[in-house]
């Protein structure tokens, strides 16, 4: 065999060997992707999304690819010829480059050009989706009337193509332009510019298209102006920019013909004026006009005609629905005291880890809620990477993948018990967790091939593909089959891939008929939305934000389930029809599941912010500094309790709670209220901490017409790893301060303060009686250098004798 034949033989050798492993590759994880779906109710809506994604994408770099190449050759079309010196010793000679190898070099080009053009395309197919069956909202906007609908869905889609369309076309301009002036066919000769004939049609037609892509900008411009997109200071600036955006899109429509003439015909002053026209009216029109209009006089009256536009809008951004009725509240707030908990998820976790009833990790759900019992907390186990990753020497793939590491034992419910935690069983049907946070390992399970989540391990291709997509020659083996393999089990990668449309919260697991769910709101968004000012988001900023789905992920048997959540939106509802039946109505949410819902906590934070906005420049200050969950009656039902979110506010000096907002689940979805006491009562102090002690969360809700606040101090040391340990509790309610070791010594404490002069229910005598315990525990606070207890009680000797002094003791400073 000839050494020709013999470089041909292992070069077709090689590709073969290539085509196979890359192709090996993608039989492999197209198969593995389909086993998974087929254990997923709806994964055929999964697999066609897919199919849809990468469709769409390979068709937007082929034409990105197209439309670099093809204008690269026409630019080596103008190339005669290429000439490179070289110097062989002391002579230097001149080689022509052949036009092979210039034309692979224009081939090689356009194809890294179009790669690049393609950055940033990767969810196209969702917007181009969206807008092809966009959400009817069935109100508009005040100011150019259209359906908010537009906003959400065809507005996003034709800016970002117009802005893709914009970069491709002027980075090829530019390009081309400058290999042209490279190669001397453009130049400037005799004060003129001289380009030869195909290159001034050449760019004579992209100057026309970088021109109709303005106009295309100038079009749009207005919604883009009014949903959020391009920022102004007023109503007035708006609608000056709204008229700017109209001369601009005139002025680039001329410029279009004029770049076609230039093309032509070679008149380059044409040329010249339109686009030096354009780029001068472009800042005038968009920036310099709409400032001065928002100076003037006009803007505040149009800012105020439109204020009231402007709330309904934000409200319907953010999803702040009120609630029918006003805030329900405890009968008494010795009611309030027995129910409302005192610790937090952090603290339960750390204080079971600290006592060894968990591992490393868990996660602990919000506060259960069961009648006439204690506050309680339920916390699931999860598994421990970092400790399997630092474990000497590393497990067998056995015991990770079939053995402890490959599962979870049952969850707790931890029962706030005196100053500590009381652990027990809860009852479910599976105690086994094989789903749920923090599963990245996948799992090979015995005899539950039926079941839902399970991949089959038969077949030799199955099992092969399967080997293959996880690295896993383990899975290969003949011990394996009739297993089943569980993939994907973290529920909020699990549901992530599923729903590429929403974002989904951390996961919270909920009891529903004796079985352990994993449940996670998926959040649909918009940059653009009308008059709307923006909120943050994801690390960015959001107009448009509501809980449109819930996710629920069973932790036995990974039974996943996608349902349009209670209260959904219409972007939810546009999205739901586009991915159903993998999407289920919300109708289809089993009413066990519905009930231990929680509130969704970014859509509070939204409806916060939005309710805020509403009231203007109060001065209010939140108060703790961030919502917190509470045990509060039921909306509708006050001899039940449910679980709420809650924000309070305060002002003045001293600080008075003026308001609380709360948010909660109703059966027909998020509901929210803002409730104001008849009297602004003072505040109560802040619990500080020091080295060895730490305050708890303030819990407050209105009991009996005013505000009752609890909060915890706990013992933690900061550089001793000790559980946190109940130290005292704080009660206050009509500016009347309680202490003891728990709740209810904290509320006696309180009662024993409740009659002072001028309310006709103390005599002097038992006035005295009162005074006389407060001085001998202000000696005692002193005794022990304790001055935050004793300005406590100093400031009660105060409220005690009617007087309205300040404290005489500060409270002593975080340390």
């Amino acid at each position: 065999m000839s050494p020709a034949r013999r470089r041909w033989a292992w070069a077709v050798a090689a590709g073969v060997l290539v085509t196979l492993l890359v192709g090996g590759r993608w039989a492999a994880l197209e198969t593995a992707e389909r086993l998974w779906a087929a254990t997923i109710p709806g994964g055929d809506t999964y697999l066609d999304g897919r199919a849809l994604a990468r469709l769409f994408r390979v068709a937007v770099l082929l034409l990105a690819v197209a439309w670099s190449s093809a204008n690269l050759h026409l630019v080596y079309l103008t190339i005669g010829s290429v000439q490179l010196p070289r110097r062989l010793g002391d002579l230097e000679i001149v080689e022509a480059v052949s036009r092979r190898v210039l034309l692979g070099g224009t081939v090689a080009s356009g194809l890294v050009f179009g790669l690049v053009l393609t950055w940033g395309t990767g969810d196209w197919w969702l917007a181009a989706l969206l807008a092809g069956d966009p959400p009817r909202v069935g109100v508009v906007d005040p100011v150019l009337q259209r359906d908010l609908g537009y906003y959400l869905s065809s507005l996003r889609w034709n800016a970002a193509l117009q802005d893709h369309l914009l970069t491709a076309i002027a980075s090829v301009t530019t390009v081309v332009t400058l290999l042209y002036v490279g190669i001397g066919v453009v130049r400037w000769r005799r004060g003129a510019l001289d380009v030869s004939p195909r290159a001034r049609l050449h760019l004579g037609v992209l100057l026309a298209g970088l021109a109709a892509v303005l106009v295309w900008g100038a079009t749009l411009d207005p919604a883009e102006v009014v949903g959020g997109l391009h920022r102004v200071a007023s109503f007035a600036a708006l609608a000056a920019r709204v008229r700017g955006a109209g001369v601009v899109a005139g002025i680039a429509a001329v410029t279009v013909l004029a770049s076609l003439v230039w093309g032509w015909t070679g008149r380059t002053p044409i040329l010249a004026a339109t686009w030096g026209v354009l780029l001068a009216a472009m800042p005038i029109a968009y920036w310099l006009v709409p400032g001065a209009a928002a100076s003037g006089r006009t803007a505040v009256a149009a800012d105020t005609a439109r204020a009231a536009a402007v709330r309904t809008l934000t409200n319907r951004a953010f999803g702040l629905r009120v609630m029918s009725g006003a805030l329900p509240q405890f009968a008494t707030a010795g009611a309030a005291v027995r129910v409302m908990p005192l610790w937090d998820g952090e603290r339960v976790a750390t204080r079971l880890r600290h006592e060894r009833a968990f591992g490393a990790a868990a996660t602990v759900g919000a506060v259960r809620l069961e009648p006439g019992a204690d506050p309680s907390w339920l916390v699931v186990p999860a598994p421990d990477e970092f400790a399997l990753r630092d474990t000497v020497p590393q497990p067998a793939w056995s015991e990770i993948h079939r053995g402890a590491w490959s599962a979870t034992g049952p969850p707790l419910a931890v029962r706030e018990a005196g100053a500590g935690l009381a652990a027990g069983p809860v009852p479910l049907r599976d105690t086994l967790g094989l789903y749920g946070p923090g599963f990245a390992q996948y799992a090979v399970r015995p005899g539950v091939t039926g079941r839902r989540g399970g991949i089959a391990l038969t077949g030799v291709w199955r099992r092969a593909a399967l080997a293959w997509t996880l690295q896993s020659p383990e899975l290969w083996a003949r011990d394996v089959i009739g297993d089943a393999l569980l993939w994907r089990r973290d529920v909020h990668e699990r549901l992530t891939r599923l729903a590429p449309f929403a974002t989904f919260d951390p996961p919270v697991p909920v009891i529903a008929d004796s079985a352990l769910w994993w449940v996670s709101y998926g959040y649909v968004d918009s940059p653009a939305f009308p008059l709307v000012a923006p909120v943050p988001w994801q690390g960015g900023r959001t107009r448009y934000l509501h809980a449109g789905f819930v996710g629920a992920v069973s932790a036995a048997d990974g039974d996943t389930r996608l349902y349009l959540a209670p209260g959904h939106d219409s972007l939810a509802a546009a999205w739901g029809r586009q991915f159903a039946p993998l999407v289920l109505p919300v109708d289809s949410l089993p009413a066990a599941l519905h009930a231990a819902l929680p509130s969704p906590a970014a859509a509070f934070a939204a409806a916060l912010e939005a309710a805020q906005r509403a009231e203007g420049d109060t001065g209010w200050v939140r108060r703790p500094g961030t919502p917190v969950e509470t045990v509060a009656p039921a909306p509708g039902a006050p001899d039940r309790t449910a679980l709420w979110r809650v924000q309070g506010f305060e002002a003045g000096s001293p600080a008075r709670l003026v308001a609380l907002f709360a948010g909660g689940m109703t059966g027909t979805g998020p509901g929210y209220a803002l409730w104001r006491p008849d009297t602004a009562f003072r505040a109560p102090p802040p619990v500080l901490g020091s080295s060895q002690t730490k305050p708890g969360i303030l819990r407050l809700w209105p009991a009996a017409g005013a505000v009752l606040g609890v909060q915890a101090k706990f013992d933690q040391p900061e550089r001793t790893p000790a559980p946190a340990v109940l130290s005292r509790v704080y009660v206050s309610w009509r500016e009347r301060l309680g202490e003891g070791s728990g709740p209810a010594a904290a509320w006696a404490d309180l009662e024993l303060l409740a009659a002072r002069p001028g309310d006709g229910g103390a005599a002097p005598a038992d006035v005295w009686d009162q005074a006389r315990r407060l001085l001998a525990q202000a000696d005692s606070a002193l005794s022990r250098g304790d001055l935050e207890r004793f300005g406590r009680v100093y400031a009660e000797l105060h409220r005690l004798f009617g007087l309205e002094r300040g404290q005489l003791a500060p409270a002593e400073r975080p340390q």
